[in-house]
């Protein structure tokens, strides 16, 4: 129920997508990305859309590289980059079989590592540091995860592989966490200049100490 609009409007599917970063707008970086929405009830939904003040708000998306696109299906907050594929009804770049499986479950979804990678890359140029990050990330393929809801029961389901198929994934991780761990310390990750907080204990009389 929405609380100003007075009617009742139900989510029935939700889907966020983010693929990047584009370089340009008055931001200098413009996120690339799609968030959508199927409504049980589109006749609400569409009079709370032409409220007055969410229509005089739409306009200042454009701005940001944003708009709001609808078919007869869902409703979209995406970049412009999206707005062809929700028109059209079809993804320039549809996600494989794998990845659309783990869509059609009460909830689920997937992060590739070689976007991230490169994500990181383009917004830590030349810093050392981002660099040694995403060489971490680097050899990591994907992370996965999908679950149920049931009558008083919940599922869930989490995967992560690396590119390297043939080694051990086991001793993959824990090189990983090892690296990880290593590299936190020479990044002085607790806060640069700041002594770790620790606790003090008083000392003990060891008069007191003593068996009486």
């Amino acid at each position: 129920m929405d609380p100003d609009s007075g009617l009742p409007l139900r989510l029935l599917d939700f889907l966020a997508v983010f693929d990047g970063l584009e370089v340009g707008g008055d931001l200098g970086m413009m996120p690339k990305f799609l968030l959508g929405m199927t409504i049980d009830n589109k006749a609400n939904f569409n009079k709370l859309l032409n409220n007055p003040a969410i229509q005089g708000f739409l306009p200042s998306l454009n701005a940001f590289g944003m708009q709001i696109a609808q078919n007869e299906n869902a409703f979209f907050i995406c970049s412009q980059n999206h707005g062809p594929a929700v028109n059209g009804g079809k993804a320039q770049n549809p996600a494989a079989n794998k990845h659309l499986k783990l869509l059609s479950g009460d909830y689920g979804g997937y992060i590739q590592f070689d976007a991230v990678v490169a994500l990181i890359q383009k917004l830590g140029e030349g810093e050392e540091e981002a660099q040694m990050v995403a060489q971490v990330l680097g050899k990591l393929d994907e992370a996965t995860f999908r679950g149920t809801f049931g009558d008083g029961e919940h599922g869930a389901f989490a995967k992560l592989t690396f590119k390297d198929k043939k080694a051990n994934g086991l001793k993959q991780l824990v090189d990983l966490s090892t690296q990880i761990a290593s590299m936190a310390g020479e990044l002085d990750a607790s806060f640069p200049g700041e002594e770790a907080e620790g606790i003090e204990v008083e000392p003990v009389d060891p008069k007191l100490d003593q068996d009486k």
